[in-house]
């Protein structure tokens, strides 16, 4: 298939327009997939290394977690952080950004100070009786 210029217009997976996959390939999910990329690097419509960064972390069924995150504090950032912190504490930040981010998307202004008051005042209501 040629547009208005005669260029061939070609798809993202390189096959000229118009052709349709053979029938026999079926598409499959992303979580039976054993090649599957990551929430992170499928959002950031990249290919999936081996050593991704994101992979262990960032699951594709969960692919709000890594864009909430990636909102808030930039994939750039979260990968310099998860480089420079050991691979035992990985899983804790991670799981820390991730509640930072989701808090601040509900509310930007006061995002976890708002729970963290509330706990405040319920430990002094629990402690007073």
């Amino acid at each position: 298939m040629t547009d208005y210029y005669g260029r061939t217009v070609v798809r993202y997976d390189g096959r000229p327009k118009g052709n349709k996959r053979p029938s026999s390939h079926k598409h499959m999910a992303s979580s039976t997939h054993p090649n599957a990329p990551c929430a992170a690097c499928k959002f950031l419509r990249r290919k999936c290394i081996q050593g991704c960064v994101f992979s262990p972390y960032f699951p594709p069924e969960d692919p709000t977690k890594f864009a909430n995150v990636h909102k808030i504090f930039g994939a750039s950032n979260v990968s310099k952080l998860l480089n420079e912190i050991a691979p035992h504490q990985r899983e804790d930040a991670v799981n820390s950004l991730a509640y930072e981010a989701e808090a601040r998307l509900k509310d930007p202004v006061m995002a976890v100070l708002v729970q963290f008051l509330y706990f405040k005042g319920k430990f002094f209501d629990f402690k007073r009786n």
